[in-house]
């Protein structure tokens, strides 16, 4: 392709609107008092993933300088810039810089001008850095405590553990707000904020209400979580550890971006499309899980002329209604809409006092300007005259004769309605539609009465094959694979487009297992988070029963703790992250996954390692899912490995979240020592737990380190961590669940080694020898697996 001057031009203007940051030569970690940050610096979180430092807008030959903060992993990406400072005020020159000032406070100079970021009375002697969450911290130097932070204060962009909402105590308002244009990072027309009117997060433009987060919203329900519970505390916060971000765009739409490692890009995955005003235009039904959400209802075609399908513009009737006269009945008749729901402010219809359902219709029917109606069992009727705007499609576990939601009738022409002959019965409405429906349940009934003896008597041939089946008729979103096309040895498998992939295989010479293998299946189906192995399908098929996982060429953490050969390449900083990673996905399953589950099994060998190193956790066949407000619960079937489980599940067949916190404690301080808690040889000990608690309580926590460590690790300086681990370790396996922290704890004191930490009590199994199982109790050593594998019959992978 030949490209002419004048292509080059128009290429060269489009590419002059992107955003991007100035080319940093100099990386700093902190910026103190009198120091500087020039268009040629950038001040980077500790592993690199955000970069503060200024960007420029150049356009109409001018140029603007700005200072923001932005993801540092792909250059020029226009879309990283996440958080700006001086949106409302753009420099002109190049020799402006960021400095603080010696009352402590950020300001922009520019020339003779200066522009204040922030204000924070104290003339304390101050620093600041970017931590890895994008948060830009300012921190009294004497204490580190945090006295101001751009969490606070928050642009177009939502990030992980950032704030939506209202702290009316402090009176702090926590916002959005749309750039102005996609090259111009000045304050938009829209604005996302909790209205306390409405009890919702809404977004505004200027006046007029925009969208609503209403019941049936997927964007805010499933990503965002009202964490507010205080009585002046109303706010939500996007969960921490995930690579996922929140961007109210210029047009008013709000997007939930994820991070594709693989492709190196952002993928759009939730959006507010359903919930932006008449976004789908008249007479249609927009449904928020579509790729195309735009539907036209019953009756009626997309307004474009030359029926390309365009929907979003509206659609008009495929048949006019009848003549009418207002106050006689007309012909017309009116259409079922099941799973709808329209929005909480009256913008389109009018609500009315009306006894029955039939007098709701008969008044919509007189009414030459109705085109629809609801009722509801409290009386009121509601009409939509001239049009019908921002139907959606929900879910189908909606009840919809609940009084919250009643039926939705549409008024068609008398054509649209297909009858058997031409003396049919004209549709009565509610009424005749509530005897049709109590007719056809009795023809089921009277169905069923006949047929049960006969499916009573073939329910033992179709059981196993419904038992197979369940995996893929309530989670399609898996695939399905034969046994002819994967060629597996071992446990690695590949499949015919050559990609390797981990086999978990269940032994075809056991009726056991099965149980384990579907449950497995079917909560990980659930589960997305990126220390989490990605179950890709399934195949069952007969005798053949497989989970298809993602490939872990590393293998488990368990191979490279407890191997002298290998241990060594799991260096401090390695270790500190795979418990990063760990406590993040447990968090996940705790608190931010759409169940509340509790694993049940962690250990070394449920550990897997990608390419990287970073963890996932695998074999959920023994997790349990609780309920919202089900805090424990009491087994007499106790499963899991010797070493790894909480002395009251051990004991007493109680488990919770804190069964979970205790195997996450023997599992930290195994990383840390790179010795098996059960096993363990050291005199004057009786297993690891014990040995820690010594060195503990003797002011010599160093001394549990992995002697594997070489000196680089030794002499780093973040080796003064180790004690804080060896404390946080000695927490998570206390005898008492209720002295255990969360796994919310614990990932703040992880993220925060600034924070100092409580005294641990004695840990758990104090006076119980490591490698003699014959103390144990008769309840726990029937159920128990003391070579580290899962009690279940499926082969590990």
């Amino acid at each position: 392709m030949t490209l002419t001057s004048s292509t080059l031009a128009s290429l060269t203007s489009f590419l002059c609107l992107f955003m991007f940051c100035v080319n940093a030569v100099t990386n700093k970690e902190f910026l103190q008092i009198g120091q500087s940050l020039g268009i040629l610096d950038s001040v980077a979180s500790h592993s690199g993933k955000f970069e503060l430092c200024f960007f420029t807008k150049v356009r109409d030959n001018s140029t603007k300088y700005y200072v923001g903060i932005r993801y540092k992993r792909v250059p020029n990406d226009k879309n990283k810039i996440v958080w700006v400072a001086n949106r409302d005020y753009a420099l002109e020159t190049s020799s402006a810089v960021l400095t603080i000032q010696p009352d402590g406070n950020f300001v922009i100079m520019d020339g003779q001008v200066t522009y204040r970021v922030n204000k924070v009375s104290n003339n304390f002697s101050t620093y600041a850095m970017l931590l890895d969450s994008g948060n830009l911290v300012l921190l009294k130097t004497s204490n580190k405590e945090i006295l101001w932070q751009s969490f606070d204060y928050p642009t177009d962009t939502l990030l992980p553990g950032m704030k939506l909402g209202q702290d009316e105590g402090y009176n702090t308002t926590w916002s959005l707000r749309s750039w102005i244009s996609a090259d111009d990072p000045a304050p938009g027309a829209f604005t996302l904020q909790y209205d306390s009117g409405m009890i919702s997060l809404i977004i505004d433009n200027g006046s007029n209400v925009f969208w609503i987060d209403d019941s049936y919203n997927y964007t805010i329900g499933n990503v965002i979580r009202r964490t507010g519970v205080e009585e002046h505390d109303r706010y939500f916060t996007f969960p921490v550890g995930n690579d996922s971000r929140l961007v109210l765009e210029v047009s008013g739409e709000l997007n939930q971006e994820y991070w594709l490692d693989e492709a190196q890009f952002w993928v759009s995955i939730q959006s507010s499309k359903c919930g932006t005003k008449n976004s789908c235009g008249a007479f249609s039904i927009c449904n928020p899980k579509a790729r195309d959400p735009c539907d036209c209802t019953d009756g009626f075609r997309p307004f474009d002329a030359d029926y390309k399908g365009n929907k979003s513009a509206g659609c008009v009737r495929k048949k006019e209604l009848s003549s009418c006269s207002n106050g006689v009945e007309s012909n017309d008749k009116f259409k079922q809409l099941y799973q709808v729901k329209w929005p909480p402010t009256p913008d389109s219809y009018k609500t009315l006092k009306i006894d029955t359902a039939r007098g709701c219709e008969r008044t919509c029917s007189t009414n030459c300007s109705c085109v629809a109606f609801a009722y509801y069992l409290n009386g009121n009727c509601q009409l939509w005259l001239g049009s019908v705007l921002n139907l959606k499609n929900v879910s189908t576990d909606v009840d919809n004769s609940d009084d919250s939601n009643p039926i939705f009738y549409l008024r068609l022409a008398a054509s649209e309605f297909v009858t058997s002959d031409s003396n049919a019965t004209r549709d009565k409405g509610p009424e005749s539609n509530v005897r049709k429906n109590l007719l056809v349940i009795v023809i089921l009934i009277s169905l069923l009465t006949s047929l049960i003896l006969g499916l009573l008597l073939v329910h033992w041939i179709r059981r196993k094959r419904r038992k197979e089946q369940i995996i893929y008729t309530q989670y399609k979103q898996l695939l399905r694979f034969r046994p002819i096309e994967i060629d597996y040895i071992g446990h690695k498998g590949i499949l015919f487009n050559g990609d390797e992939v981990a086999v978990k295989r269940l032994s075809r010479r056991s009726g056991q297992g099965w149980e384990e293998l579907r449950n497995e299946a079917l909560l990980i189906a659930k589960l997305q988070h990126n220390n989490l192995v990605r179950l890709l399908g399934c195949c069952i098929e007969r005798n053949e029963k497989m989970l298809i996982y993602e490939f872990m060429p590393n293998k488990s953490l368990d191979l490279f703790l407890f191997t002298d050969e290998k241990k060594r390449m799991l260096d401090w900083l390695t270790r500190v992250r795979i418990i990063d990673g760990i406590a993040q996905g447990i968090l996940y399953l705790h608190q931010y996954s759409r169940f509340r589950i509790i694993h049940r099994d962690l250990k070394a060998s449920n550990i897997l390692l990608d390419t990287n190193m970073n963890p996932k956790i695998s074999d959920f066949g023994m997790a349990k899912i609780f309920g919202e407000n089900e805090l424990q619960e009491n087994t007499n079937r106790i499963v899991g490995t010797y070493g790894y489980m909480a002395p009251e599940y051990a004991m007493e067949g109680l488990f919770s979240i804190k069964s979970d916190v205790f195997s996450f404690g023997v599992l930290l301080l195994e990383i840390i020592s790179g010795k098996k808690n059960t096993g363990f040889y050291q005199t004057g000990s009786f297993n690891l737990l014990g040995y820690a608690w010594d060195l503990w309580t003797s002011n010599s926590g160093m001394d549990l380190m992995d002697t594997a460590l070489d000196d680089s690790d030794t002499s780093s300086n973040c080796m003064h961590t180790v004690p804080r681990y060896v404390n946080m370790g000695l927490l998570c396996v206390q005898e008492s669940p209720e002295d255990r922290p969360t796994m919310s704890d614990v990932v703040a004191m992880i993220g925060n080694d600034t924070v100092p930490l409580p005294s641990p009590k004695p840990p758990a199994f104090l006076k119980l020898r490591g490698d003699d199982s014959s103390t144990l109790p008769c309840r726990m050593t029937e159920s128990l697996s003391v070579n580290g594998m899962t009690d279940t019959i499926v082969q590990a992978r």
